[in-house]
This record gives C-alpha cells, structure tokens and sequence, in this order.
C-alpha cells in the first residue's frame, strides 16, 4: 500500500494532516505498524482528497513501486470522476 508506506516515510509531515480514519480515536504510527488491520479503518476518500495536495506522493517511490507491474492498481473511474466533479463544484 502506497499511502502507507509513504506515511510512515514521512509521518512527521503528514501523518496527523493527511490521514484521516473512520473512527473517533487518531491512530498513532506506533500501533499502525503493530496492528496492521487499522489500515483497514482509513477513509480513504477523505485521505485521498489530503494527498491530491501532496504532489511529492505522487512521484515517490512507494507510489510508483505500487502500479510498476499494474496488477496493484485497479482505479473505479466512476468513482474518481465524480470525486474530482465534487471537488471542482465545492
């Protein structure tokens, strides 16, 4: 998972900004990495929308290791078009 490799990378930057999870309590790095399933718990659009501001994600490595062979990445177009439509009409 990109976003999560990437969060960890940089998690002093972003870690409490950008990541925003489904339940009331904020999930520390610390019991991210030890319990693996709260990843599980992300919001993924709202973090998605966080890192649309993160050009520097974009082009890491994490990413681009995540759709080198394109197996890992399976984009619903739906879903984003009406996403970036939502955006744009805000």
């Amino acid at each position: 998972m990109a976003i999560e490799q990437y969060s960890f990378i940089y998690r002093s930057e972003i870690w409490s900004s950008h990541l925003v999870w489904k339940s009331n309590r904020q999930v520390t790095p610390i019991i991210a990495a030890a319990q693996r399933h709260l990843w599980l718990h992300l919001d993924i659009e709202k973090t998605l929308i966080n890192f649309l501001e993160t050009k520097d994600f974009w082009i890491s490595e994490s990413f681009l290791d995540s759709i080198s062979s394109g197996r890992y990445l399976n984009i619903d177009y739906e879903f984003f078009c009406e996403l970036i439509i939502k955006i744009i009409s805000e």
